[in-house]
């Protein structure tokens, strides 16, 4: 991608910032979106102890597929290990009582400052917990024989 940008015309690369610019305020709007939704779901949760519970368990089968899936037992597509990755991590650190905080230490909806090319990372939505159940469950259907 580099070499493309480097040999590419003035046109070219005016056509790229804008595409870039719409990309980022298109992210910024759905972080925006997902942490409302978040909101949502944390005021309607089940108490504490049924959701530390549900949490150690979704650790728990995300961690069986995963080593499943090192050991070479069970193939993944590597978007999945990433994505099962982050959210073992992100659910061990809610597990364990530390609130994850964005690296940039600012709120994860604040539009990102000139020059700045640290990632954000915020608190995974309950969407996205949810699509993962869902990959988890298509996973165990198929290993049952």
């Amino acid at each position: 991608m580099e070499d493309k940008l480097r040999g590419a015309t003035r046109e070219e690369l005016m056509s790229h910032v804008l595409t870039q610019r719409r990309l980022i305020r298109h992210l910024h709007r759905r972080v925006v979106e997902l942490e409302r939704e978040v909101s949502l779901v944390s005021r309607s949760s089940p108490p504490r102890r049924s959701g530390a519970t549900a949490l150690s368990v979704g650790l728990r089968k995300i961690g069986r597929v995963l080593q499943a899936h090192a050991s070479g037992a069970l193939h993944l597509p590597q978007e999945f290990v990433a994505e099962f990755l982050y959210i073992q991590k992100e659910l061990a650190a809610a597990a364990s009582g530390e609130a994850p905080t964005p690296s940039s230490g600012r709120p994860a909806a604040s539009p990102p400052e000139e020059g700045s090319s640290v990632p954000r990372r915020f608190s995974p939505p309950g969407s996205l917990i949810q699509r993962t159940q869902q990959r988890l469950s298509v996973i165990q259907r198929d290993e049952t024989p």
